[in-house]
């Protein structure tokens, strides 16, 4: 099985355009669905749509629940988004926001668990978005189960939910958001718009 459709447009000089998903870690393939390893619940699943990449346009904005700003503190711009409006299969924020009040939740907690954020990686405080100042290339796919919890290292031996985010009861997030992921990205190429209390 294919894990990508590569797009037949002219690619040279764009963001990615030499990028494939094969060569990304490892640790980003197992974050899409069709890259899964290790819950093989979802292994035999009936239908896995392949993970694409796409040419997303100057202009094209994103939006992820965040409690990070653009830039982690080396300086480099976070690569994990979501498409601000309608794309592809992905309906965007403002139906996100609709399924989560038809929940009686909030869009950041939906957002957390439909996008298989760990507890202990991010309380989603705020809604960062940001647009696009030149084409890129990004890897878009559904997201894959993540465990609720990292595992404990020697470096964080006690592994705990971000403050701000709720603990849920289940082991694993199930996932199944749609996600993009854009590599390698500077300040050529993207912009912060807003950052924003979610």
């Amino acid at each position: 099985m294919r894990l990508y459709n590569a797009p037949s447009v002219a690619k040279d000089g764009i963001r990615n355009a030499n990028t494939e998903f094969e060569n990304l870690p490892q640790f980003v393939k197992d974050a899409f669905l069709t890259g899964m390893k290790n819950f093989g619940v979802y292994d035999n699943a009936p239908i896995k749509v392949p993970v694409q990449k796409v040419r997303l346009p100057k202009g094209f904005e994103l939006y992820k629940f965040t409690e990070y700003w653009l830039k982690n503190q080396k300086g480099e711009i976070t690569p994990w988004w979501s498409p601000l409006e309608d794309f592809g299969n992905d309906p965007g924020l403002e139906a996100r926001k609709r399924l989560a009040k038809a929940l009686g939740t909030t869009a950041s907690e939906l957002s957390g668990v439909y996008a298989a954020v760990r507890e202990d990686w991010n309380a989603g405080t705020f809604i960062l978005r940001a647009k696009l100042k030149r084409d890129v290339y990004a890897f878009f796919g559904q997201c894959a189960m993540q465990p609720r919890l990292s595992s404990p290292t020697a470096a964080y031996p006690v592994v705990t939910t971000r403050p701000g985010r709720v603990h849920g009861r289940t082991t694993n997030l199930p996932g199944f958001a749609w996600q993009l992921y854009i590599p390698t990205l500077t300040d050529a190429d993207i912009g912060q718009v807003s950052r924003l209390q979610a």
